[in-house]
């Protein structure tokens, strides 16, 4: 039987002592060790992914739920705006870079006798004839290119037929300053314009009877 031994001389005589162990029961003993140290490892290694789990789930919950804050207030905002908005009498909206309406007040949807939902995330294209179309997609391209507040004298969509409006468009800036749409109000002046050439009509009669 292999065995593991150690051998001490006694002084001043000749003689040996002598311990041994069986090797098979030496490294038996190692084993068992070495499982035991191998076994607290490995469930240290747990220990440390379960943690490493555990803190990446409530970092991931806390950016969840600053994301849902930060909707929440950006809705309440938009909320708020669109109130605001609905209180005026004239039309009111906002567009972004793709030309998709993201604010369209109750004034602007009675003009063109559709309602607000029918309106929001759509495109002047699909939502009016080609001349007024492009006569928008002109006016909102000049103002994001100069980047400054504009005005135009544009025709407004109407049931029946359209109306002459005086729009002032202007840019929509994000926090850093960079322009991310427009925003356009509009206000219906064609009793106004009517009225005008009505008024210089008599004023050339006059002139001429004179």
């Amino acid at each position: 039987e292999p065995v593991l031994a150690v051998v001490h001389r006694i002084a001043p005589t000749g003689w040996l002592l002598v311990t041994k162990i069986d090797r098979r029961e030496a490294m038996a003993a190692a084993h068992r060790g070495v499982a035991v140290v191998v076994g607290l490892g490995l469930l240290l290694l747990l220990g440390l992914a379960l943690a490493g789990r555990a803190l990446a789930q409530r970092q991931r919950l806390r950016e969840v739920e600053a994301a849902q804050r930060h909707q929440q207030e950006r809705l309440d905002s938009l909320t708020l705006l669109q109130a605001v908005a609905d209180a005026s009498g004239d039309a009111i909206f906002a567009k972004d870079l793709q030309g998709r309406y993201t604010l369209y007040n109750a004034a602007a949807a009675g003009h063109a006798g559709r309602t607000v939902a029918e309106v929001v995330g759509r495109t002047d294209r699909e939502l009016f004839r080609a001349e007024l179309a492009a006569e928008y997609a002109a006016s909102d391209a000049r103002v994001l290119a100069s980047g400054q507040r504009e005005a135009f004298e544009e025709m407004m969509p109407a049931s029946g037929g359209t109306r002459i409006a005086e729009c002032v468009k202007g840019p929509l800036r994000d926090a850093q300053g960079r322009i991310v749409g427009i925003f356009g109000v509009a206000r219906d002046v064609t009793e106004q314009r009517a009225l005008a050439r009505e008024l210089e009509h008599h004023r050339h009669h006059l002139q001429e009877r004179v």
